[in-house]
């Protein structure tokens, strides 16, 4: 991938992913709204422990995860074609892992009919709304020179 294409790709990517945690969440409330309830629900529905965790181990994963792989990318041997390749095989492990959690919700959303579960939904996507990729954090996470920052059109 051109280091000029790299931001404008890595932008689809995470719109497409957050369309499609939207979209899924909209049908979902649509098939369920004539049953849905707003009710806490009690140990008896294995989601309320399972959305939570599982939404806490997606993120802390997917931040842990992140850092350890951009890291040698951040090395100021490592090319400008290299540093963004790894960066952007990070980023989609990051997104995944915070997608996933996502979905879990939007299915416990599906299964309970109990529109609580909505909040992990909003949760995981506004948590996700701070993952968008951005020029100067880009080029922070590389730790980019001038030159790099240049060829990739980051001012």
């Amino acid at each position: 991938m051109q280091p000029n294409n790299f931001i404008r790709t890595n932008n689809i990517i995470f719109f497409a992913m957050m369309m499609g945690m939207i979209v899924f969440t909209i049908i979902a409330f649509v098939v369920i709204k004539d049953n849905a309830e707003f009710a806490i629900p009690g140990m008896e529905d294995p989601f309320f422990i399972i959305a939570p965790v599982v939404l806490v181990i997606g993120m802390g994963m997917g931040n842990f995860l992140f850092q350890k792989l951009i890291t040698p990318a951040q090395e100021e041997s490592k090319s400008l074609h290299q540093k963004t390749s790894i960066y952007f095989s990070a980023t989609i492990i990051r997104y995944g892992l915070t997608e996933g959690p996502v979905l879990v919700a939007v299915v416990a959303l599906l299964q309970s009919t109990n529109i609580f579960y909505l909040i992990f939904v909003g949760i995981g996507i506004l948590y996700f709304l701070t993952l968008k990729p951005r020029p100067e954090k880009i080029a922070k996470d590389l730790n980019l020179d001038y030159d790099q920052r240049d060829e990739m059109g980051i001012k």
